[in-house]
């Protein structure tokens, strides 16, 4: 059976790998001019072969995933930038807490980004008003209990401090509404998931009519629009679609939506 197995495996990935060479050329279009488009599609097969479910999704759904990731500058590897998700035999693209904090970094508006998760037995104050404030202080001994709430905090490039600060019952409404609520990294990295949560609710408050910041909302669009539908081999980014036969990939690019909402 495991020879079965090896056999079966070696057969996606070497599906795979026919695939995203015949996406090559859209793959180097969509990075950043300083990245490598082989290095990208070996991370990619790399992550693949590393996970079981992942080598029973469709070479398609993976290939778009990787396109999508490619546009918003994003590797996928095990950096937690942004990873691939199985959701039956289709791969679906997920954006790190990290991957977030990267593109709000790269957009020049804002300097530096940090989300932090508060557990039940930490010291923690919040304060709002004219003068808001968070104070917070992990305890280091001992158990820290239950988690009970997240922050994030941006500092922007004019000196100003953006917060925000959400519950767990917060975070639990973003989470029921996720079709990955039971399972992939809500489940194995709640942490992540709810600093990521923290992150993206912070950036609505930023101005999204800066260009830098556009990449950042686009982001939110492209999670949402994969958790929202089945993917059927497109690209929300691009309304990409993979037509496959026998032979060849046939890529046909329709023109892209201009406009964006971020999720809540």
């Amino acid at each position: 059976m495991s020879t079965l197995v090896a056999q079966n495996n070696e057969k996606a990935l070497s599906r795979l790998s026919i695939t995203l060479g015949k996406f090559r050329e859209k793959l180097t279009q969509a990075l950043p001019k300083n990245r490598n488009v082989d290095q990208e599609i070996s991370s990619v097969i790399a992550t693949v072969a590393a996970s079981m479910a992942l080598q029973r999704c469709t070479p398609e759904s993976i290939a778009l995933a990787a396109y999508d990731a490619a546009t918003l500058g994003l590797p996928v590897n095990k950096l937690g930038l942004a990873w691939l998700v199985p959701f039956g035999n289709e791969a679906k693209l997920q954006i790190g807490y990290r991957g977030y904090i990267q593109l709000v970094i790269e957009s020049g508006f804002v300097l530096d980004v940090s989300a932090e998760c508060v557990y039940q037995n930490d010291r923690f104050k919040y304060v709002l008003g004219f003068h808001p404030n968070i104070e917070h202080e992990p305890t280091i001994k001992g158990v820290r209990g239950n988690f009970i709430a997240v922050y994030a905090i941006a500092r922007l490039s004019n000196g100003m401090l953006k917060h925000v600060v959400m519950s767990k019952e917060q975070v639990e409404h973003i989470r029921a509404k996720s079709r990955s609520s039971s399972n992939g990294p809500w489940v194995t990295d709640y942490d992540e998931m709810a600093k990521k949560t923290a992150i993206k609710r912070l950036c609505k408050s930023l101005p999204y009519n800066l260009p830098g910041l556009q990449k950042v909302e686009l982001a939110a669009e492209i999670e949402s629009h994969y958790q929202e539908t089945s993917l059927n081999h497109t690209s929300k980014i691009s309304n990409m679609n993979l037509v496959t036969n026998d032979s060849t990939i046939d890529i046909v690019l329709q023109e892209p939506s201009n406009s964006y909402q971020v999720s809540k």
